[in-house]
């Protein structure tokens, strides 16, 4: 992850993902930085070519408490469903959930682009 100094124009690496991902979504919620889905890429059996696979888990970055702590990505619940890739997600104001919550727009699964909104609670991965 990369951050944007925008007083000085300057990009300052700051820390990794733990799933490598492209095609995610991306938002702050509460403070914290929710990355949601995308793929991964893995390799198979095909001469060693590489494959890009959905994923539905859910990662968190928090904003440090105490200059102690360090800053990383931490897991949560997975997304009930299921793997997307290239959502968008907005944050929503609410206040039922212990994590917050997101909609959840369109992307594309194993059925090919979908169109649908979920509201995903990000303390249990529930769409």
């Amino acid at each position: 992850m990369w951050v944007l100094d925008l007083e000085d124009m300057q990009w300052t690496y700051y820390t990794h993902l733990l799933c490598e991902r492209a095609h995610h979504a991306c938002c702050m919620v509460r403070g914290s930085v929710f990355v949601l889905a995308g793929k991964d890429d893995e390799d198979t059996d095909t001469g060693g070519c590489t494959a890009s696979v959905e994923v539905a888990s859910v990662e968190v970055l928090r904003y440090r408490a105490r200059e102690t702590e360090e800053d990383v990505f931490r897991d949560l619940l997975s997304l009930a469903r299921g793997a997307v890739n290239l959502p968008i997600a907005i944050s929503i104001d609410e206040s039922e959930s212990d994590e917050g919550q997101v909609l959840l727009i369109g992307g594309a699964d194993v059925e090919g682009t979908t169109s649908k909104v979920h509201i995903v609670d990000l303390a249990t991965g529930v769409c």
